[in-house]
């Protein structure tokens, strides 16, 4: 059976990859290869040291918990220690100015606020973004908003998570009035896999 198998991909033009150090698999459970980070278009500054944008490759590999404030967009401030990451937010928080209920953001599966577009009230969060259909029609849907969003309008706050369930790295942001922009420009375009917005 496993020779038919072998000859059926090499008919296929298949081929299984040799495992290396990127995809070993771990007991009986594979592990995927390990992907390159996107470089952000901004500056860095993770666990207290800056960094330029083509330096986060050090972090491949690992997941990386960023944050950006609208008051300061052009720093995206990150730690490699999820714990550490949510006690600066917390503090961040704090001091914020509290947004009201109701505000909302809005995803889209193109740059500049262009092509599919999703709205989620604050309060709401999708832990599965595989489950949400995007650009639906007389003809059907274009898809999901898995791994789509590159860019979003802020009026709320809001973190985009790399994982199903809210899992993995994640990039929080705090919006306010109308704050649109890309997030390639964050190293975080299309690969959002759940997300949370709250006021």
């Amino acid at each position: 059976m496993a020779l038919l198998i072998a000859a059926m991909g090499v008919l296929l033009g298949v081929a299984a990859a040799p495992a290396s150090a990127g995809n070993a698999p771990v007991g009986n459970v594979p592990v995927g290869p390990v992907h390159a980070r996107p470089v952000p278009k901004v500056p860095l500054l993770i666990d207290g040291v800056r960094l330029a944008p083509k330096e986060i490759s050090r972090f491949d590999g690992r997941p990386l918990y960023l944050f950006v404030d609208q008051r300061t967009p052009d720093l995206l401030v990150g730690y490699t220690n999820e714990s550490e990451a949510k006690a600066e937010v917390a503090r961040r928080d704090a001091v914020a100015t509290p947004m009201s209920a109701g505000q909302s953001i809005v995803i889209y599966s193109g740059d500049e606020g262009h092509d599919d577009s999703q709205a989620i009230q604050s309060g709401w969060s999708v832990n599965n973004l595989t489950a949400v259909l995007r650009g639906c029609g007389l003809f059907g849907c274009a898809g999901n908003w898995n791994d789509v969003i590159s860019s979003a309008l802020m009026n709320g706050n809001a973190t985009f998570y790399a994982d199903p369930n809210f899992g993995g790295g994640w990039l929080s942001m705090w919006g306010g009035s109308n704050w649109r922009f890309n997030m390639s420009t964050y190293g975080f375009d299309n690969i959002t896999s759940s997300i949370n917005v709250w006021w």
